[in-house]
């Protein structure tokens, strides 16, 4: 079963990563928002919150990520440890955040600038979410 929710985590990371680079692309091609840039956000969202759940599934359940945070401070001088333990799943719940907030915004927003906070948000959350990849450990 860990095995099925770390191949489960893997797989949708390229999903949520397509997800957010369309989105974005999608956003600010078209303006105002046309319902197929709202649909592939509204996709995204959903993929990035199963992502987060298979995510926290993994740290809580069956990797040593929070085995690691319970045993003391001194994982802090190991990259590997600190990026696994710390950096990676922080990032992914900050983007997790940041796409629902963009979702919502975008969806309270008339259509001239419904595109602007997926944009602003999605873009971000992209650049955290890439700049915390285990990539070593990627597949």
């Amino acid at each position: 079963m860990e095995t099925g929710f770390f191949h489960l985590h893997s797989t949708i990371a390229y999903l949520v990563l397509l997800g957010l680079l369309l989105s974005v692309i999608f956003a600010i091609a078209n303006r105002p928002i046309n319902p197929l840039t709202r649909k592939i956000a509204k996709i995204t969202m959903i993929l990035t919150h199963i992502q987060i759940l298979a995510g926290l599934a993994l740290y809580f359940v069956w990797l040593t990520g929070f085995q690691t945070l319970a045993g003391g401070s001194e994982f802090m001088s190991d990259p590997v440890l600190r990026l696994k333990a710390m950096e990676h799943p922080l990032m992914g719940i900050i983007a997790v955040i940041l796409v629902t907030i963009g979702h919502s915004k975008s969806k309270k927003a008339s259509d001239a600038l419904a595109s602007k906070p997926i944009i602003i948000f999605y873009l971000i959350a992209l650049i955290l979410i890439l700049s915390r990849l285990p990539y070593g450990n990627w597949f």
